[in-house]
């Protein structure tokens, strides 16, 4: 991912979820390739079952820190997902 390589990133992100379902990291950079992939064409689009949005990363990002809550503020820091922490901090927050 860091590198630009964003298929191979991909599927390797995929690939670690389907072996470890409860790796949050899988689904994190499977939602930051997602992210880059929203504004820049994607020369393998066969990749993604539906156009790439924030929306989608988003739903991903949710599943990873559902996995482990407490990396929130490493992620953020890390600054990959900006726009979908955006939309993240406009919904309600759960009781």
């Amino acid at each position: 991912f860091l590198m630009g390589d964003y298929s191979t990133a991909l599927k390797a992100a995929r690939k670690a979820s389907t072996l470890n379902p409860k790796n949050p990291y899988a689904y994190y950079y499977e939602a930051c390739i997602m992210n880059v992939c929203t504004e820049k064409t994607f020369e393998e689009e066969s990749l993604f079952e539906e156009e790439p949005s924030y929306e989608a990363a988003l739903s991903l990002l949710k599943t990873s820190l559902k996995l482990r809550p407490n990396l929130e503020e490493e992620l953020r820091r890390e600054g990959f997902l900006d726009e979908v922490f955006s939309l993240l901090d406009q919904e309600p927050k759960d009781s």
